[in-house]
Order: C-alpha cells, then sequence, then structure tokens
C-alpha cells in the first residue's frame, strides 16, 4: 500500500534476538572422557540452573580459577524403562550424548569441567559451596 506522496510505507526492521548462549553436544562413552562434537550459537541467554536435576555436574571454570557457572545432568549412559505395572528395568548404554547451554561470554578464557557424582550426596538446590 502507497501514501498519497506515491512512495511505501517503512516497514520495521526484523527483531534481532542476541545469540548469547552456546549450546554444547558432548558425546559419552563407557570408559573414555565426554567429547564434545558440536558447538552452536543460539538465541538467547542460557538459564541458570538452581536444582540438581541429575548425578553428572559441570561447571564452567574461569581464568582465575572462579566458578562462574554450573549445572547438572542425568547420566547419559543410563537408559531407563518405566512400565505401567510391573518393575522399573534401568540398563547402560555404550555411548550417549548430552548437550549443556553455557553464556557465550564465558568461553573467552574458560574451560569445563565435568565430574561424575555418582554415589555422592547432593543437596537440593546448586550453589558456589556445591560446585
Amino acid at each position: 500500500m502507497r501514501t498519497a506522496e506515491g512512495v511505501d510505507p517503512k516497514k520495521p526492521l526484523p527483531a534481532r534476538v542476541e545469540r548469547a548462549t552456546v549450546r554444547l553436544t558432548l558425546q559419552f562413552e563407557e570408559g573414555a572422557p565426554p567429547r564434545l562434537i558440536d558447538a552452536q550459537m543460539i538465541e538467547g541467554r542460557a538459564p541458570v540452573q538452581r536444582f540438581v536435576i541429575g548425578t553428572y555436574l559441570y561447571a564452567v571454570i574461569g581464568a582465575d580459577g572462579r566458578a562462574l557457572e554450573a549445572g547438572t545432568f542425568q547420566d547419559p549412559l543410563v537408559e531407563r524403562s518405566y512400565q505401567q505395572q510391573g518393575p522399573h528395568s534401568e540398563r547402560r548404554t555404550k555411548s550417549g550424548v548430552v548437550g549443556i547451554s553455557i553464556l557465550r561470554e564465558h568461553l573467552g578464557a574458560a574451560r569445563v569441567q565435568i565430574v561424575d557424582m555418582t554415589g555422592m550426596p547432593l543437596p537440593r538446590e546448586l550453589n558456589e559451596e556445591v560446585v
């Protein structure tokens, strides 16, 4: 639709969303350390994880040795079967994949450390003392 002067009206520019998060995909194999298989820039900011949701703890450690962010995830080698009736079964696979989201600004001079906390008591919520 043109205006009375015969020119097209201005169109708003599409909204630009900052790609402030990096999604790391890690592959786990029995008896080997995790291996980075993919890294993607994604829109928005990585959510802060407050609650413990699994037995693996990851921490982004800055150049000064300080924990910049942390989170937990389930063991990617465990497969669980939930049946409506009868016992639930659990077995281990040979390989598994997990994804974690990290703020892009923390990757410049940082490293990601992953620790298997199976068998160790973890509190309900993450804090600096736990990490």
